[in-house]
């Protein structure tokens, strides 16, 4: 799903709210749960009113892998189906201090900003890629067709490359290039693909896997 239409437009058929400052947050049994408003509220409590919530869940399924789910009004239906997963137990770490919450887990971390909204992904303290922007993730209804999506945008850095999400007939560098996660029989001189697969890998030395088949 296409959310923008240039550089500061959305499509006119969508509606976005985003999250823009972390409001409230527990750790417990190894799992972070982030709620953030769609307002800033620091100053004033009564802003919180007509204001959405979104909740963001941070696990680790595995020692230096960091699982993220952002949703709004997930309801009560399981929609499926779903990737089988092969989770372990694994030990984190969660930092509070007066600028920011931080999950870590191994070398890897996911860090919010308290100030600003942002949400930026760290190895052995050293920022990897993340979320700066409060416009990079977001909650979008299309009215046209009475359809919801969840969206996060991870800026890449210069020289950054990313490859992988399947099997494909274009370059292999994926640079510049809108992948649709659709399996197709359009053979091999398109850009439509048999076997997509959601994960892609740069050459900076991490993966983002989206889990949502």
């Amino acid at each position: 799903m296409k959310i923008s239409d240039g550089n500061w437009l959305i499509q006119k058929n969508l509606s976005v709210i985003n999250p823009v400052q972390v409001y409230q947050y527990r750790f417990e049994d190894g799992k972070l749960t982030v709620f953030a408003t769609t307002k800033e509220t620091l100053d004033d409590r009564a802003k919180t009113l007509d204001s959405a919530i979104f909740t963001i869940e941070i696990t680790s399924p595995h020692l230096g892998v960091i699982g993220v789910k952002m949703s709004h009004f997930m309801g009560v239906v399981d929609h499926g189906p779903h990737h089988e997963l092969k989770v372990s137990k694994v030990d984190v770490e969660f930092i509070d201090n007066e600028d920011f919450i931080e999950y870590k887990s191994g070398s890897l971390s996911l860090r919010f900003s308290k100030k600003t909204w942002s949400m930026d992904f760290l190895r052995n303290g050293k920022r990897i890629t993340g979320s700066d922007y409060f416009k990079n993730a977001g909650y979008a209804t299309d009215f046209y067709n009475d359809k919801r999506y969840t969206f996060q945008r991870l800026d890449i850095t210069v020289n950054e490359q990313v490859y992988g999400l399947g099997e494909r007939f274009t370059s292999c560098v994926k640079n510049g290039q809108i992948i649709d996660m659709w399996n197709r029989d359009g053979g091999t001189s398109t850009e439509q693909a048999y076997k997509n697969v959601p994960f892609y890998l740069t050459n900076k030395g991490y993966g983002v896997f989206v889990n949502e088949p």
